[in-house]
């Protein structure tokens, strides 16, 4: 069995796990560094992440009451005109949000499987008797809705919002939690997920059925995926003797890898009670 006592699981630990089990230990047991870039023209998909970035800081620095006329002329000078059509799309949609209660940036993590689960959430606004999972997506293109509700990410958010305490919150019943991934490229298309016990029991079975998954595999167990296609974005590729080349950043369904920093800074999250 693997010894994970070391590891702060994540929806993208998680996920890893699920897409390539090479994958998950080359980052997670072995944490090498990586070797290779995940997409091509590297120039671009630079560009592309740093934009990402900018916007993100600016959408924090909203929810955390800088004026936005302030942020709005560090949009327009910014010069990339796509980060000012997000920022005025974030703007018209979200304003009405800020004097709200909200969690912003927040990190949550709480003991699972004799082990912790944790996540990095852009915003959970309470508005009444509900509560609304914010997150905010820089692709290039909108994910299929079926993609996106078999994610990681959203079975280990909500689960992780309606079995923690939050603030002063009592546990949060799932039918009065929904889950928003906002693209700010496709600001009117948001994809809404409504929880529900069902879902909430369901996640947690998947959740605890993945972590056994990866005690049982032995060490030597973590095979690379049989769906090469998926290795074109994997930093690891290298490793794995699966090309040098990268796939294309106009066929990537998701945003860049979180960077080994955030995912070291996983294992500072304090736990929060049940």
């Amino acid at each position: 069995m693997t010894d994970l006592t070391r590891i702060t699981l994540s929806q993208g630990s998680l996920q890893d796990f699920n897409d390539c089990p090479r994958r998950f230990e080359l980052r997670y047991l072995r944490r090498l560094a990586w070797p290779a870039i995940q997409a091509e023209p590297i120039q671009e998909f630079e560009r592309l992440m740093a934009r990402g970035e900018r916007f993100h800081r600016l959408v924090q620095q909203a929810l955390n009451n800088v004026p936005l006329d302030d942020l709005s002329l560090v949009a327009r000078s910014d010069g990339d005109p796509h980060l000012e059509d997000w920022w005025n799309a974030w703007v018209k949609t979200f304003s009405s949000l800020l004097d709200k209660e909200k969690m912003v940036e927040t990190y949550l993590g709480i003991p699972f499987e004799g082990m912790r689960l944790a996540g990095i959430f852009d915003l959970v606004l309470f508005d009444k008797d509900n509560v609304i999972i914010y997150d905010w997506k820089t692709t290039q293109k909108r994910p299929h809705h079926h993609w996106l509700e078999n994610r990681m990410q959203s079975r280990v958010y909500p689960w992780l919002v309606t079995s923690a305490r939050l603030q002063r919150h009592d546990l949060i019943p799932p039918d009065k939690l929904q889950m928003i991934y906002w693209f700010a490229a496709f600001p009117q298309q948001p994809h809404i997920l409504q929880y529900s016990a069902e879902k909430q029991q369901e996640d947690e079975n998947i959740l605890r059925q993945t972590v056994q998954r990866i005690r049982n595999t032995p060490p030597d167990g973590f095979e690379p995926t049989s769906d090469i296609k998926t290795c074109r974005f994997c930093v690891y590729r290298s490793y794995c003797e699966r090309g040098i080349t990268a796939g294309s950043i106009a066929d990537m369904e998701e945003e860049a890898e979180t960077p080994a920093a955030v995912v070291l800074d996983l294992e500072q999250i304090p736990e929060i009670q049940f």
